[in-house]
Parts: structure tokens; sequence; C-alpha cells
């Protein structure tokens, strides 16, 4: 499982490393520049923005929260977005996927 940043000024390499196993041990962090963040963003129509706020840098990052569920060739075969994020129905779903 992935998990990629949007923030890359704060989430640096080696924060992610250390943050992202709190969701779960075998979790990847990724990161990159602001253009390949922008990038992949646009094709994975992710929607995130900088906003002030409350923090020790000064502002926050409001983004999408939606899962994505891919296959080891790239595509795209399940999204969940927060209203969808039922943990027992995506196990049914993921386990059907990979009985397939």
């Amino acid at each position: 499982m992935m998990n990629m940043s949007v923030d890359p000024e704060r989430d640096t390499p080696s924060v992610l490393k250390n943050y992202v196993p709190f969701f779960y041990p075998t979790f990847v962090g990724l990161t990159g520049s602001p253009q390949d963040i922008e990038k992949v963003a646009k094709e994975y129509k992710v929607y995130y923005k900088k906003v002030k706020g409350k923090s020790s840098a000064g502002y926050l990052v409001d983004h999408t929260a939606t899962i994505y569920v891919i296959t080891p060739d790239m595509k795209i075969k399940l999204l969940y977005t927060p209203a969808k994020q039922d943990p027992e129905k995506m196990a049914k779903d993921i386990e059907y996927l990979l009985k397939t």
C-alpha cells in the first residue's frame, strides 16, 4: 500500500519514513517535486490546496481522501471516496478481485 504526499515541503522522505508506518507497518510513503506531485495529482484527479491554518508551518493542506485500488500494471480497479470507505465492503471487494 502506498500513501502519496501532496506537501513535499513538510513531507520529506525521512518524515514519511517515520510517519507512514503508523497507518500500517508495510505501507510506503511517496513524495516528489511539486511538479511531479502536480502531474500525478492531475492523472488521478486529486485535489489539494494549501490553506492558512494553525500548524508549525503556518498552513494546512486540504486534499482528496480517495482510496485507489490499482493493479500492478497501473489499472485503477476500485475507487473509494470517503463516503464509501466501509472496511468490510472494501475487504470483500478486494477479496473478489484477488480471486478473479
